[in-house]
């Protein structure tokens, strides 16, 4: 009897060698700081680390700067101590993206400060956490779009700042998958050039974010504040048959060199216990300034303001179309 047990046994052993193993099995890899000694058993770059690392480990980074481009394919965590000392820099040699998330993995950042890309910080195709995550300091206003975050697959951003940052469109955030913002700061982003406006009907587009391209955006709990774009939609821009939905978010103090200062929506924004305030339509060259707070387009777009959401404060007026 007990010579049976022990084969039984052995053979559910066995039938599970080649199988993933499970999650309690993750392992933890140490990346080495930056300079100094290098302790034994850690891995020098976090390239290296993510090279070994398997699906459902979680790579730990020390404080330091990390000169480096990362491609994510592997489902794992990589988490720094924080976003004041742990930073992964792209370099801005020739380098498009710091951080880019391959399709089908699904990746969280912690703790980290994501900057120095000469396009984008961050590209997801894949499902992406930002959890306390700085990203700053990427882009081109005259290049790309999504000069902070090219998002074409699913993120979600929590307690989280991304902060200037530029591109020809979407200077924060160029969304074009399924987004949802928490508790966190899209502020002085940049979207076009600042000295000329108009000679391009793509440019100059959401300068915090730019929603468009089968994409919906939730915002929660969050601020847009001082971000600028040379064409339209200072704050946001919200495309062509998509959905954006703010909660108890404002957007705040932005500005359009065209119209909506704050908000500019060509598709369906509901808008709950939200507030627009203090942003800007300037108009210029020969175009008239419209819509300081929100321009909706009343030919293809459609606004709900709910919950006492507040339209105030703003230049030349509040809200045209709504």
């Amino acid at each position: 009897m007990k010579k049976k047990v022990l084969e039984l046994a052995l053979t559910i052993a066995l039938a599970g060698v080649g199988q993933h193993p499970p999650s309690a099995w993750a392992a933890t890899l140490t990346v080495c700081p930056p300079a100094g000694l290098l302790p034994a058993g850690c891995y020098p770059t976090i390239a290296g680390a993510l090279s070994a690392a398997a699906d459902g480990d979680t790579i730990e980074v020390p404080a330091g700067r990390f000169v480096e481009r990362l491609s994510i394919r592997r489902s794992v965590t990589i988490r720094g101590v924080n976003f004041d000392n742990t930073n992964i820099d792209g370099g801005r040699e020739g380098g498009p993206v710091t951080v880019h998330v391959d399709g089908g993995a699904t990746v969280t950042l912690e703790h980290l400060r994501i900057t120095g890309a000469v396009l984008t910080g961050i590209e997801n195709l894949g499902t992406l956490t930002l959890q306390s995550v700085w990203v700053s300091d990427n882009g081109d206003h005259s290049a790309s779009s999504g000069g902070g975050i090219n998002n074409q697959g699913r993120l979600t951003i929590n307690n989280s700042v991304i902060h200037h940052n530029e591109a020809n469109s979407g200077g924060g955030i160029d969304n074009q998958g399924w987004l949802v913002v928490n508790s966190s700061r899209i502020d002085d982003n940049q979207a076009g050039d600042r000295f000329s406006c108009c000679n391009n009907d793509l440019s100059g587009l959401g300068g915090g974010l730019f929603n468009r391209a089968g994409g919906r955006a939730e915002l929660v709990d969050s601020t847009l504040e001082s971000n600028f774009a040379s064409r339209n939609g200072g704050g946001i821009v919200n495309g062509l048959g998509v959905t954006l939905v703010l909660r108890r978010t404002g957007v705040i103090q932005n500005e359009a060199q065209l119209r909506g200062g704050g908000l500019y929506n060509q598709g369906e924004a509901r808008l709950f216990a939200a507030t627009i305030a203090l942003n800007v339509a300037r108009g210029r060259e020969r175009h008239t300034a419209a819509g300081g707070g929100v321009f909706n387009d009343t030919l293809r777009g459609k606004i709900s303001l709910l919950d006492g959401t507040s339209v105030a404060g703003n230049t030349p007026d509040n809200c045209l179309g709504c």
